[in-house]
């Protein structure tokens, strides 16, 4: 009996072991190293960390990397494997040939015009440049959007705005328009219709989009509470005010963005 083991074990054993050695570089072809040089669509607008685990391999760690759908970058090193969604080019501490791309055609993502729970890495991943952050409990200026208007933009940018929680690579809600017109001082109560949602900056009162005509700015746009498609930040006073359905939005842990491309 223990010769048929044996046999078995000899016979079958060099298949096994080709059969690991080709499925260990089918997972390690999914991965491109990144390192200082790299460009978009390899560095993104922010670091977003998923998750850390240990690790036997860097092998291992890419499994588990191509199973986790928040994981478009893995770093491994010393048996320690963490997980990005995104990281920048400003991370130099992570680009020390232990960081790799999990390999995905981010050039057939398209821009929303308006969306709800669209990927913030995935867009920067676009090209677009996160040109403005800051917190739901902050106030915005229009002097900080004019700057943008006239020092980043040009005649064909297109800039999207939206919001979303502190840490996280999903934007709640986002718009994209020309980044000229969106800009455009408008009368209060009166959005443009610009690309796909009606857009609105009136100084001393708000900015931000609306899916129809009807806008309430009391600064903000107040109407319509349940609308899960409505933006609105205070405009040179206090700060806030709401994102999507979110309203009486003042929580630090919630940013406002700006992108142009």
């Amino acid at each position: 009996m223990n010769f048929f083991k044996s046999l078995f074990f000899w016979l079958f054993f060099p298949i096994n072991l080709n059969s690991q050695m080709h499925l260990a570089k089918k997972i390690e072809n999914k991965f491109i190293k990144i390192n200082k040089n790299s460009e978009p669509p390899f560095t993104g607008c922010l670091t977003i960390s998923s998750e850390t685990i240990k690790s036997k391999s860097r092998i291992q760690c890419f499994s588990h990397c191509s199973k986790n759908n928040q994981c478009r970058k893995a770093y491994y090193n010393g048996n320690e494997c963490k997980f990005y969604t995104s990281i920048t080019k400003n991370d130099t501490s992570l680009m020390d040939g232990h960081l790799w791309l999990k390999k995905q055609n981010y050039f057939d993502i398209t821009p929303p015009g308006v969306a709800k729970d669209f990927s913030l890495s995935l867009l920067c991943h676009t090209g677009y440049k996160l040109v403005f952050v800051q917190n739901y409990s902050d106030s915005t200026m229009t002097i900080d959007l004019a700057y943008i208007k006239d020092n980043i933009c040009n005649s064909n940018s297109v800039l999207c705005a939206g919001g979303g929680y502190e840490g996280s690579d999903v934007l709640k809600l986002v718009a994209c328009a020309n980044c000229y017109s969106a800009l455009t001082t408008t009368v209060i109560d009166q959005p443009v219709y610009i690309g796909s949602v009606y857009w609105y900056m009136t100084p001393k009162e708000s900015f931000g989009f609306s899916p129809n005509y009807t806008i309430a700015q009391k600064s903000a746009d107040t109407f319509d509470q349940l609308s899960a498609f409505r933006l609105s930040w205070h405009l040179d006073g206090p700060p806030g005010w709401r994102l999507g359905n979110l309203v009486s939005l003042y929580d630090s842990k919630y940013k406002k963005y700006i992108f142009v491309k």
